[in-house]
């Protein structure tokens, strides 16, 4: 008995290091998205909306903690909750993918072309 005490004990070590694993992967993956889009204005020569960029991250992160506790403060079932949540991502994903494969192959050409429309013609 003493025994399968010990495995529950490890096993819920590991789930707690999977989900810290979890929560360190979504950051990297916010921090990499937020580097990538800082990058693409500096190259395109608009670094005056990297303050929009902050604001957004700022507003992206009090409405998840926002989120956060309102989802504690409740009693829902837990696993209907996140297998709704899995299909809402699964849908978005899927029509993420059906856009893009409809709109890569002019995309480029359509943002440069818009761009060079729009962009504010600067003397050297």
């Amino acid at each position: 008995m003493l025994e399968l005490k010990f495995i529950f004990m490890a096993a819920a070590r590991i789930r707690d290091v999977t989900g810290i694993h979890h929560h360190v992967a979504r950051g990297v993956e916010a921090a990499l998205i937020l580097g990538i889009t800082l990058a693409y204005l500096a190259k395109i020569g608009r670094a005056e909306l990297r303050k929009t960029v902050y604001y957004a991250l700022g507003t992206a992160f009090l409405a998840s903690l926002g989120f956060a506790v309102l989802l504690s403060r409740t009693n829902w079932n837990q696993d209907i909750f996140e297998g709704w949540i899995m299909l809402a991502a699964a849908f978005f994903v899927g029509t993420m993918i059906v856009f893009m494969m409809r709109t890569a192959k002019h995309l480029k050409g359509d943002i440069e072309v818009k761009w060079g429309r729009w962009r504010p013609r600067v003397r050297p």
